[in-house]
């Protein structure tokens, strides 16, 4: 036998959960089919006459040793280790109830297909299944995908849930110019009046955003004008995306830049406008 510490057992597990690459250092450790092959066993045959009824209460594969150890691995997460010498039928009693506890609290349960009411997900903020739905919208509106966006609205999202800034769908499209993001919740029902924690709506968020455009539009327009060389415009480009790089959202995305603004609100009506430098068309407008 190998004398360890369950710091250390737990660092092995977590090689095993990530990969076969060390968490810390991004060393491989154990090639990928190592890593198959080793997780099928633990999951078959680690607890011994006891893995059957292991895996199908907590769902992540195990081995425990006649000493009172037993090491956990959840897949693309962590690995936890447990030490409680007393045994029942040759496995730690305590250890056993450790990992049912666990996998109550938490998501860890491999074959679960969603969580459970009583449950929290530590691979996002907040830890909820609503946090998480509410980061995928996020990110949806940031790319722009429409589809994504009426998948997750068809599976009950709220299109106007927020996240921990009180970010809403619709204010890191405008952000973004995801337009056709814009539309569609719009068309779900977005409130372009929704109040981030600074205070800014979807329709202040469009506003900066036409103002940046049109701002470095003249920039270039000047410099093109005092017959600027190519490496000046090109830094003028590159000033460009460093300014909408600070004020960008935390979401993957696209910034559309010139080829589509988001435009103004007037006083009698509230209005999203696009203007889209390769062809003006008036029925981008999307007006509330």
């Amino acid at each position: 036998s190998v004398r360890v510490t369950t710091a250390q057992l737990a660092t092995v597990g977590a090689v095993l959960a990530n990969g076969g690459k060390h968490p810390m250092t991004g060393e491989r450790v154990f090639s990928t089919r190592t890593v198959r092959n080793c997780l099928s066993l633990l999951a078959s045959c680690g607890m011994y006459e006891h893995s059957g009824e292991f895996i199908f209460h907590n769902g992540m594969p195990a081995k425990s040793a006649r000493q009172g150890a037993i090491l956990g691995v959840v897949p693309r997460f962590g690995a936890f280790c447990s030490y409680s010498p007393p045994l029942h039928h040759g496995v730690s009693e305590r250890g056993a109830a450790f990992f049912t506890e666990l996998t109550r609290r938490f998501n860890f349960h491999q074959y679960a297909p969603q969580l459970r009411a009583e449950q929290r997900d530590p691979r996002v903020l907040g830890g909820t299944l609503r946090d998480r739905f509410t980061s995928m919208l996020l990110s949806a509106a940031a790319a722009d995908d429409v589809i994504e966006i009426t998948n997750l609205h068809a599976r009950g999202v709220d299109v106007n849930c927020a996240d921990y800034d009180r970010r809403t769908a619709l204010h890191v499209a405008a952000a973004e110019s995801s337009l056709d993001a814009v539309a569609r919740l719009l068309a779900l029902g977005a409130d372009p009046r929704a109040v981030d924690r600074w205070g800014r709506t979807p329709l202040d968020e469009a506003s900066r955003v036409a103002q940046e455009n049109a701002a470095a539009d003249a920039a270039a327009a000047a410099a093109a004008a005092a017959g600027s060389s190519g490496r000046e415009h090109r830094s003028s480009t590159l000033a460009r995306s460093a300014s909408a790089t600070r004020v960008g959202s935390p979401y993957p995305g696209r910034r559309n830049g010139g080829h589509r603004r988001v435009a103004q609100r007037t006083a009698s009506s509230t209005a999203l406008r696009v203007d889209d430098d390769d062809d003006d068309d008036d029925d981008d407008a999307l007006t509330t």
